[in-house]
């Protein structure tokens, strides 16, 4: 019994050696896993940080890249509002000159119609002087014929006379009216 009882206890004594030995291993195992964890935990937090750099980095680039679209757009825009404005332009000069050679054949026309109005009362005019003489004439061949034949009295003959002048005034002014016409064309 003695010895069943030392077996046992030597069991025991063993049992608690090895429990012992176990925590020691635990623990010297726990600060090993702790130990590892840590380094663990560093590299997670190193590569935590190189991908929030990366992660960094890209929305930089994708910032810029941003960036860069934004500013092609405004060019973009722009160029085509300059072609807007160059196409306006080109139509405000187009219309501007529509308008212009508009008002050219407007005075190429009121000309013409000037110098076509100026033509006949040019034409008219000589009528007119025509007509004065033809009548100058005919007084002066009455006046003849009168004298001649003696069927004017002295009244008369002056009556005559003053027709003819008036005649004659009127044809001199016709004539002027003549030449300031002929001036004009």
């Amino acid at each position: 019994m003695l010895q069943t009882r030392m077996r046992i206890l030597l069991v025991m004594f063993l049992a608690v050696q090895m429990g012992f030995a176990q925590e020691m291993e635990q623990v010297q195992d726990s600060v090993a896993i702790l130990a590892m964890q840590n380094k663990e935990a560093e590299a997670m937090q190193k590569e935590a940080a190189k991908a929030e750099k990366e992660k960094q980095k890209a929305e930089k680039e994708a910032e810029k890249q941003v960036e860069k679209e934004k500013k092609a757009a405004e060019k973009e825009q722009k160029a085509v509002e300059k072609a807007k404005k160059k196409e306006e332009q080109a139509k405000k000069a187009e219309e501007k000159a529509a308008k212009k050679a508009e008002k050219e054949k407007q005075k190429a026309e009121k000309a013409a119609e000037k110098l076509k109005k100026i033509k006949a009362k040019i034409d008219s005019q000589e009528g007119a002087i025509r007509k004065g003489e033809r009548k100058i004439d005919k007084l002066e061949e009455k006046l003849r014929q009168g004298k001649s034949k003696g069927k004017f009295s002295p009244v008369d003959i002056m009556k005559y006379n003053k027709k003819i002048d008036k005649a004659k005034k009127t044809l001199s002014k016709d004539k002027m009216k003549l030449l300031k016409l002929q001036q004009k064309l």
